[in-house]
């Protein structure tokens, strides 16, 4: 959806990992140029809610984080959208989050989108 918040707050289900977002007035749809590259200042507030996020997932649920990362952009991809370039390179970096499966699919996405240019 291009939307990016700071300060994060959620409500966590211990056992499952579900999370419901709560308070999102700082939230905002992410700009972006005629090229479809966010601003700069979009990517800052991207790469913090990533930041967030992952410091709020527990150590025992990072596989299921995991998994649930490549099922949710998966699931982007087979309804035709794709976020900004800029946004894959960020997740690329997250590595605490990434399971070897997750790290093939951003770099196929990487590597074909730089290929577009």
């Amino acid at each position: 959806a291009n939307v990016v918040t700071t300060d994060v707050q959620t409500l966590m289900e211990k056992n499952t990992g579900k999370v419901l977002f709560i308070d999102m007035t700082e939230a905002q749809t992410m700009a972006t140029t005629p090229n479809n590259t966010p601003s700069y200042l979009d990517l800052a507030l991207a790469s913090s809610f990533i930041s967030e996020i992952i410091a709020l997932i527990p150590t025992s649920l990072m596989e299921t984080a995991s998994k649930t990362f490549v099922e949710e952009l998966s699931a982007l991809h087979s309804r035709g959208e794709y976020l900004p370039l800029p946004v894959y390179e960020l997740l690329r970096e997250q590595e605490v989050l990434l399971n070897p499966k997750s790290v093939e699919i951003i770099d196929g996405i990487i590597a074909s989108m730089q290929m577009q240019q």
